[in-house]
């Protein structure tokens, strides 16, 4: 497979729970659960609130690293290393996350 057949390719982003979405690489994380009516919901969509805390279970790498504005408020909440907020990830490959326990 070439590059660009690679950041066209389709991505599993599995919800442990719920079941599998597919989105296109760099796809919004936030707008690939919503459109498909995930159980993990958003609130400020900013990184300011946390509603949207999720522990990534499986390659976290296929995540878009995180940015000062999401690792501040993660630290805020004193947040585990496994978790994210749906709200600020790119989505990079095959992903496996779930609704974190706040």
């Amino acid at each position: 497979m070439s590059v660009s057949d690679q950041s066209e390719s389709v991505n599993e982003i599995n919800v442990e729970g719920e079941g599998v979405h597919f989105a296109p690489r760099k796809s919004s994380l936030m707008e690939v659960l919503e459109e498909n009516g995930s159980s993990i919901l958003f609130g400020c969509k900013t990184a300011a609130c946390g509603t949207c805390r999720i522990t990534v279970k499986q390659n976290p790498e296929n995540l878009s690293p995180i940015e000062e504005e999401e690792r501040d408020f993660l630290e805020f909440l004193d947040a585990r290393s496994d978790e994210r907020l749906a709200c600020q990830a790119i989505v990079l490959g095959n992903v496996t996350i779930e609704p974190s326990q706040n």
